[in-house]
């Protein structure tokens, strides 16, 4: 029953001190209790020493459940200190998981520096140990991509899967997708961009909270031309310059992130865009009177493209002295 009477027990330990036995106090009743009640008693979450979270159910499970309720019949006031902490056997093999999805949640017994805490058992020093990278906290490539223990800032693309941060490595896994591809690693249509073309970067672990942040900003490429670039975690889709969002014609302008893509996939083959003046030049000029692609764009053809060149924000357009029956650019154009 709410404002049920309870006898509480004196009780100092450390810096957890509660109220004298003969102080009774009016405290919820345990399937009513919240945090109002409890700090009646002691903070809530008790001073330091006493890790900083209100998630005390991860070491008093016995005492409070999950929404910080006292169970009924539990161990609460009981004149011990009932703390039940720990990760199962084998843990440590599968602990990175966790970790990634909120590295918060480990400080709180690691300590705020990860080395040591309250459990007394150092991060720093095992991943030191074990792993032979000393600024594992700073170092990208700890969590996902090529780990190198002297990797700085100017390799950032080592930073990047084939390996992602749950150790996979398709492409099909949204976590590896096309990471290799954007960064020109295999990539038949472009030399690659960086990193902070579509996150920002970041140096330390406040990202580790179970969300990958996609932001579009540093680098201007993916705004380019007026577009204001999206990305869709639930379908895994974006909408940017580099996919042809200012382009006619391509069959997938707005591409999934574990698929792969042509040329046709950004734009029509050939484009179905121009000139304001004459919309159709690509067309007309391709199909109509068969100009391969170099002749405007040097070192491309239908099949391939010039990668130095190739999604980067600038239109380039170079004639190339093509001769059609035997008339140049300038028969045509002259007369215009």
């Amino acid at each position: 029953m709410p404002n049920q009477r309870f006898a509480l027990l004196a009780l100092a330990a450390g810096a957890i001190t509660l109220a004298a036995c003969d102080e009774a106090r009016t405290i919820d009743a345990p399937e009513t209790s919240s945090a109002a009640s409890c700090s009646i008693c002691h903070g809530f979450p008790p001073p330091a020493p006493h890790p900083q979270s209100q998630s005390c159910s991860t070491c008093h499970p016995a005492t409070v459940d999950a929404e910080n309720r006292i169970i009924p019949g539990g161990p609460h006031a009981n004149g011990v200190i009932d703390v039940t902490f720990g990760h199962p056997d084998g843990y440590v093999a599968s602990h990175s998981g966790d970790a990634i999805a909120d590295i918060q949640s480990c400080a709180v017994c690691h300590g705020s520096g990860y080395d040591g805490g309250i459990a007394q058992v150092s991060c720093n020093a095992c991943h030191q140990a074990a792993l032979q990278i000393q600024s594992w906290q700073s170092n990208c490539t700890f969590c996902h991509g090529t780990r190198d223990p002297a990797f700085t800032f100017d390799d950032l693309a080592k930073a990047a899967p084939p390996q992602g941060v749950r150790q996979g490595t398709a492409t099909t896994d949204p976590q590896v997708g096309a990471h290799q591809k954007h960064l020109g690693n295999g990539s038949v249509l472009s030399n690659g961009f960086q990193c902070q073309t579509c996150h920002p970067l970041n140096g330390g672990l406040a990202h580790l909270d179970g969300n990958v942040p996609v932001e579009f900003g540093a680098l201007p490429l993916a705004s380019a031309e007026g577009v204001t670039p999206t990305f869709t975690k639930a379908t895994q889709t974006c909408a940017v310059y580099c996919h042809g969002s200012t382009l006619e014609g391509g069959t997938a302008p707005q591409p999934v992130w574990t698929a792969s893509l042509a040329c046709n996939s950004c734009h029509g083959l050939p484009p179905d865009s121009g000139p304001e003046a004459l919309p159709t030049a690509h067309r007309l000029h391709a199909v109509d009177f068969g100009v391969g692609c170099g002749a405007c764009h040097a070192g491309y053809d239908a099949a391939s493209v010039n990668k130095a060149t190739h999604v980067n924000g600038t239109r380039e357009v170079v004639f190339a002295g093509v001769t059609i029956n035997g008339w140049d650019c300038g028969t045509c154009h002259a007369l215009r």
